[in-house]
């Protein structure tokens, strides 16, 4: 399963509906806007020679950091890879069961997720949908950063634009948490990473026993297709739950899992 960091709200936060009249830059359907001037402040104070164009980017990254934010309730599960049908019908429609044996995949030695173990969590809240260039963009140039493929967007003219809703690949750990710090400063809520307790988690939609954190716990692939009655069947568009290579970067295009997290 591929995976990139998503930031993560360490506390059970309750919004409330937004004044609309406001003259904050940067409006909202659930943030306050005393919230969002609170920002506003913070990032004319932290950042007073950015110009206005990227001061308004971070303003906005910030309160869209909060506004994806998705509330789970805590609990307990069993954290690990359990074990999988050994001989399925197809691997992407798989049903576990109590006598299910066989591995996933032969990482599971490597990395010790074999070992299955009870985990108990308090609340938190997760972001619904993977860091974006847009967001990464504005903290790279808050510090005076090259942007993430720079060379490329130079070289091929491509604008912000065309990049502001794909997922933002990080090269390090220590990259993805100064992110997520950093929203927190900026919105003066316990942003974090996620452990890997609270990913695996909230992926499996509450620890649930699914191999994928899809809307079904199944793949149904763009163009795809799935045994039904011992014929193959195309899936229809409103069945796709995945896309192929030349959308896979595109944050929250498909349907979300059971908790409203997406990708």
């Amino acid at each position: 399963m591929y995976r990139k960091y998503l930031s993560i709200l360490i506390s059970a936060c309750v919004l409330t509906a937004c004044n609309r009249e406001t003259t904050a830059s940067v409006t909202s359907k659930t943030i306050p806007a005393e919230k969002i001037n609170q920002i506003e402040a913070k990032v004319k104070k932290l950042y007073p020679d950015a110009d206005t164009k990227l001061q308004h980017q971070i303003v906005a990254v910030a309160v869209e950091s909060l506004e994806s934010m998705v509330f789970i309730k805590g609990g307990t599960f069993m954290m690990g890879a359990f074990k999988a049908p050994c001989s399925p019908i197809s691997t992407d429609r798989m049903d576990w069961s109590p006598d299910a044996k066989c591995n996933t995949t032969i990482s599971n030695f490597k990395t010790g997720s074999n070992f299955i173990h009870k985990v108990t969590l308090s609340n938190y809240s997760l972001a619904n949908h993977e860091t974006t260039y847009h967001g990464f963009d504005a903290f790279k140039k808050a510090h005076h950063r090259p942007v993430v493929d720079a060379d490329m967007r130079e070289k091929y003219d491509l604008s912000d634009d065309e990049f502001k809703d794909l997922a933002a690949p990080t090269k390090a750990w220590q990259e993805a948490k100064d992110y997520c710090l950093w929203l927190g400063e900026l919105t003066d809520y316990p942003i974090d990473l996620p452990t890997e307790a609270q990913w695996e988690y909230a992926a499996r939609n509450r620890g649930k026993h699914l191999y994928y954190a899809t809307n079904n716990g199944y793949l149904q692939p763009k163009n795809g297709r799935h045994l039904v009655d011992g014929r193959y069947v195309d899936y229809t568009k409103d069945e796709w739950n995945i896309g192929d290579d030349n959308d896979m970067y595109k944050v929250k295009l498909y349907p979300p899992n059971p908790l409203g997290l997406y990708d």
